[in-house]
């Protein structure tokens, strides 16, 4: 590759992370249905995203109204760093 190329940045997983933050900018809004949507689009470009997921998930809750019941600590889209084998 020539040192002058550009870079290449349009990649599904870059897309994917996009669609990931306007999901989460979404869901701090309150606006959990377009929030699910954005996850919807970011598992659709990666598949094994995990964060994506669990943030749909909690979309899902907050618009049955379970949040309250499920998502004692949680009341955001979560990050990765959350998680651990011992709190799963």
């Amino acid at each position: 590759m020539a040192a002058d190329a550009p870079l290449q940045t349009d990649t599904a997983a870059a897309r994917a992370e996009g669609r990931k933050e306007k999901g989460n900018e979404a869901f701090k809004e309150g606006n959990y249905p377009q929030a699910a949507v954005f996850y919807t689009q970011t598992l659709e470009l990666a598949p094994i995203h995990y964060v994506a997921l669990a943030n749909r998930s909690a979309c899902f809750l907050k618009m049955a109204g379970l949040s309250k019941i499920c998502l004692p600590r949680h009341s955001y889209p979560c990050q990765l760093s959350e998680f651990s084998p011992t709190t799963l």
